[in-house]
């Protein structure tokens, strides 16, 4: 009877890790969406935003309406490093009119966003790019960005060089 319940035992761990279930296991890593050298882009995604409506400029020769800003959006991602230390100093995207990299802090009990010149990726190490932390800021936007499209942005860090990413749209 026991010989019957550890072989029974046996075959139950064997089919549940046939079908893909992970027993007390860690979730493997997520796939990079880029790879540049020893930095790997991981789950990159950017905000959706939809663009402003016109305004009324009273300054409008003929009275029509001029449109106002784009609106700003963000994008966020991992960037994992198995080699030595580097440094995010730049993004490119060509949906907005100009990219920055930010950070948020708490100061005096009011959250506050402020641009920086760069994020350092430690060495065999990561960074995260999150909502409420380091973040690459998309200041007006040039169209909409709509759930489920890809966007392009393009990172260059000091010492690995330039590397374009997709990025998934998305509402979190």
């Amino acid at each position: 009877m026991r010989t019957l319940a550890l072989v029974t035992l046996a075959c139950l761990a064997l089919a549940l890790a046939a079908c893909g279930v992970r027993t007390g296991a860690s979730t493997p890593a997520s796939a990079p969406a880029a790879t540049l050298g020893s930095l790997q882009i991981v789950d990159p995604w950017a905000r959706a935003a939809a663009l402003a409506m016109p305004k009324t400029d009273a300054k409008t020769s003929g009275g029509a309406g001029a449109m106002a800003s784009g609106p700003n959006s963000a994008a966020y991602m991992t960037i994992r490093n198995t080699g030595g230390a580097d440094r995010l100093l730049a993004v490119q995207c060509d949906a907005a009119q100009a990219v920055e990299l930010h950070t948020m802090e708490m100061k005096d009990n009011v959250m506050q966003m402020r641009p920086v010149e760069g994020i350092d990726v430690p060495a065999n190490g990561q960074v995260e790019l999150k909502p409420g932390g380091y973040h690459v800021m998309l200041i007006g936007l040039k169209r909409e960005l709509k759930t489920d499209e890809t966007i392009t942005v393009k990172l260059r860090f000091e010492k690995a060089g330039e590397v374009e990413v997709p990025a998934r749209v998305r509402t979190q």
